[in-house]
């Protein structure tokens, strides 16, 4: 029997439904927790929903939580990433963690299948270059969270990311000026893909580098340059950079390097400049977007795949979701 609770302040109205199931036969996870969140008791479907597993390796006199999904009202579950490293840390294989999402039992609705209206086009004159600079941005969901730099953000009056020649409004949902990530917040469907990440990086990996570098002079179309990882430390020693040759510009600021398979290492964000330096450029690793993202429960996805994509390939498949950024100056 529904129980009304009366609304007024200090009176707090939601709940939270938790089911277990128990993973016997799912080496290192005891078990998969999904918990239903009602905005009240009058609800009809939940605001929010939550899939965690438990694993067998405790640490600080608990068992080690694993975040696997997580669902925004009636939208598509959207899952969270795994790297090797955090994967041995919670003593199981990225295979296995691949295998939990099956056990997230979610809360249907028939209006599982609505998208968020597309914002209306803001008016940011691309023609006029005063008071409009430009950047590079990903997506990293299927929830409208694109990531760039920190730099092309900071003194925006307004923002939008360009979708078929229109520019749709976005707003800064979480920055860093030391790491030098921006977190932008759009409608839920400006995109149907998302990037994913790599589980590893290693130094003198091909890398290719996509962005929209120079656009008031080279256009508006996705510029692509490769090369590899040469060390991983970037601009004295930073342990949260590392330093690549693909060739940038101003304007690739905030774009994804990709390996191989097309998964995320890294997000470009500065170059050494001096007439004796030649391609010596800088990108944040994307282990350190991962634990920023983490930190603001973020969802993103990592990919074990395993099959070589050429770089027309890579280009074409990252059109949907790596995007041009326009910001109007304060």
């Amino acid at each position: 029997i529904p129980v009304e609770v009366p609304t007024k302040e200090g009176v707090v109205t939601n709940f939270t439904i938790f089911q277990t199931v128990t993973t016997e036969k799912v080496d290192g996870i005891n078990s998969v927790i999904t918990g239903v969140t009602y905005n009240s008791s009058k609800s009809i479907y939940p605001d929010f929903q939550f899939c965690y597993a438990s694993a067998t390796q405790v640490r600080a006199n608990h068992n080690i939580r694993i975040n696997i999904a997580d669902k925004n009202g009636t939208h598509t579950p959207a899952r969270f990433g795994l790297n090797v490293e955090q994967a041995k840390e919670a003593g199981i294989t990225l295979d296995i963690f691949n295998k939990l999402f099956s056990y997230c039992e979610w809360i249907a609705s028939r209006n599982d299948q609505l998208v968020e209206v597309i914002p209306d086009e803001i008016p940011i004159d691309s023609e006029n270059k005063k008071g409009v600079m430009t950047g590079t941005g990903f997506a990293v969901n299927n929830k409208g969270y694109f990531v760039t730099n920190e730099h092309v953000v900071q003194n925006c009056s307004s923002i939008g990311v360009v979708v078929n020649d229109k520019t749709y409004a976005g707003e800064v949902y979480h920055k860093d000026s030391d790491l030098d990530i921006a977190i932008i917040k759009t409608s839920a469907n400006l995109t149907k893909s998302y990037i994913k990440f790599a589980p590893e990086v290693k130094t003198g990996q091909s890398v290719t580098s996509l962005g929209f570098p120079l656009v008031f002079d080279l256009g508006t179309d996705i510029k692509v340059t490769t090369g590899i990882i040469s060390s991983m430390n970037g601009y004295k020693g930073n342990k949260a950079n590392f330093h690549f040759t693909a060739a940038i510009q101003p304007g690739n600021s905030g774009g994804p390097l990709v390996d191989n398979f097309n998964r995320l290492v890294g997000i470009s964000t500065a170059s050494l400049i001096d007439e004796n330096i030649q391609n010596v450029n800088f990108a944040i690793k994307s282990s350190t977007l991962q634990t920023y993202l983490a930190k603001h429960r973020i969802s993103f996805e990592v990919s074990n795949s395993d099959t070589t994509i050429d770089v027309p390939t890579i280009v074409e498949e990252s059109k949907e979701h790596v995007r041009l950024v326009f910001c109007e100056v304060k």
